[in-house]
C-alpha cells in the first residue's frame, strides 16, 4: 500500500476509484487527477496493480493500491468471478477513505457500484461503453452526474433510461493531448467507440453543452 502525503487540514479531498489495472495507460484519469489539484484538491487515485502492466512507479506519488497475484487473475477471469473479487476488495481496503473524500469520482460501473456504498455523491467518469451487469446495478442506484467522451456515447449508455432519471453529463476529452487537426469521418460506431479529445486536453477545459464545468470548494458547477 501507498501512504498518504501530509496535507493542510482545511484542504479539500478528491478521491478517484480506478478498478482496473492500465493506470499508466489511462491519460484521462491522470489529467483528471491533474485539474483537481489545479483546482486545490488533494488527490489520490484508489486502484490496483498487476502484472500485465508495467510503468506503475511512475504514477505512485497520489496513488494507493492492492496487488493482486497475476496467477489469481487468470483463474478468476476464467470463472468469471475478477470483477466480484476487484469488488470487494475496493470496498475492503478503500471503502472508508472513499467516503470521507469531499469529491469522489469512480471510472465506469464497478468503481461506482463499490464507492456508492460509502459515498453519497459519487460522480460516474465513463470510459467503456459497456452495458453489463454492473451498469445495471450503477442505474439501479442512480447516476446524478455523468462525466462521457461525447454526446453519442451518453445517448447509447443511457437510452433506456427515462427522460427524468437521466444523469447530467458533462464532456471531456478521452487523452491528453491531441495536435493537429482531426476530420469526423467513419460509421455511428466508430464515433462512439474511439472519440478524439478534438485539440482539447482534460486539465485545461472541461466541456458541457452549456459552458464549463470547473471546480470550486463547493465541487462541481
Amino acid at each position: 500500500m501507498v501512504r498518504d502525503r501530509g496535507r493542510p487540514e482545511d484542504m479539500k479531498t478528491a478521491a478517484i476509484v480506478f478498478t482496473d489495472e492500465w493506470l499508466p495507460y489511462a491519460p484521462t484519469v491522470l489529467n483528471l487527477k491533474t485539474c483537481l489539484q489545479e483546482a486545490g484538491y488533494s488527490t489520490k487515485i484508489f486502484t490496483l496493480r498487476s502484472g500485465f502492466f508495467g510503468a506503475f512507479d511512475q504514477v505512485q506519488g497520489d496513488v494507493s493500491s492492492f496487488y493482486i497475484p497475476l496467477v489469481l487473475q487468470k483463474i478468476l477471469r476464467r470463472l468469471g468471478l475478477y470483477s466480484l473479487l476487484k469488488f470487494h476488495l475496493f470496498k475492503l481496503f478503500f471503502g472508508r477513505k472513499i467516503g470521507r473524500a469531499d469529491l469522489c469520482f469512480t471510472v465506469d460501473s464497478l468503481g461506482y457500484v463499490a464507492a456508492s456504498s460509502y459515498h453519497s455523491h459519487p460522480i460516474y467518469v465513463s470510459l467503456e461503453v459497456v452495458k453489463d451487469s454492473w451498469f445495471a446495478k450503477a442505474l439501479r442506484i442512480g447516476i446524478r452526474e455523468v462525466l462521457i467522451q461525447s454526446r453519442e456515447r451518453f445517448d447509447f449508455l443511457f437510452q433506456d433510461v427515462e427522460t427524468s432519471k437521466k444523469p447530467n453529463f458533462f464532456l471531456l476529452p478521452n487523452s491528453p493531448f491531441f495536435f493537429g487537426s482531426f476530420e469526423e469521418k467513419g460509421s455511428y460506431f466508430f464515433r462512439i467507440y474511439f472519440c478524439f479529445p478534438w485539440g482539447r486536453s482534460l486539465h485545461s477545459v472541461i466541456e458541457k453543452p452549456s459552458g464549463n464545468l470547473s471546480f470550486d470548494n463547493e465541487g462541481p458547477r
